[in-house]
């Protein structure tokens, strides 16, 4: 039996038999919800909305913590410290309570320059020195060059799509 067809972002989703209709329907579900909400499209073809299937009893879990564990901080922190080019690519999750400090702090502890992703140009101070612009549909060479040569990217709440990686 054919898996579910997903595509880059797993945000379409195919039901490709009666008895994933149920499990494909939920993992929807799942992938629309947290964070910032988002449609999902699920398809149910003709051959499958009309066979009978059993119903399946789901139950949802709490997302994990957004706070990492000392161990985290600990596999993250190694990295870091081993770059000399490092670059921040910011994202939505700043946008909440609190994140833009967070993320200043971040930045300004480990002197790493940071770029807004696409539409979030308003995550950095605009006048701060390790402000290296946002990420959009026309970046500047020097810009881009700037991430080409970058040794470590650490993306935080944000989607490596398209634009935020330049193709």
């Amino acid at each position: 039996m054919p898996e579910d067809v997903c595509a880059d972002d797993e945000r379409v989703l195919e039901a490709t038999a009666p008895p994933r209709l149920a499990e494909t329907a939920f993992k929807a579900a799942r992938i629309a919800t947290p964070g910032t909400p988002g449609p999902v499209v699920l398809v149910v073809p003709d051959d499958v909305r009309q066979q009978p299937t059993t119903l399946h009893q789901w139950t949802a879990r709490q997302h994990d913590p957004t706070q990492p564990t000392t161990k985290v901080l600990e596999e993250v922190r190694a990295p870091i410290e081993a770059a000399e080019r490092r670059r921040i690519i910011a994202g939505e999750i700043f946008e909440g309570s609190g994140g833009r400090e967070a993320l200043l702090a971040f930045a300004e502890t480990w002197r790493i320059p940071v770029a807004a992703s696409f539409r979030r140009h308003d995550l950095f101070p605009d006048d701060h020195p390790l402000l290296v612009g946002d990420i959009g549909l026309d970046n500047p060479q020097i810009q881009l060059d700037a991430f080409h040569d970058t040794d470590l990217m650490l993306a935080f709440g944000t989607r490596i799509g398209d634009i935020t990686s330049q193709g």
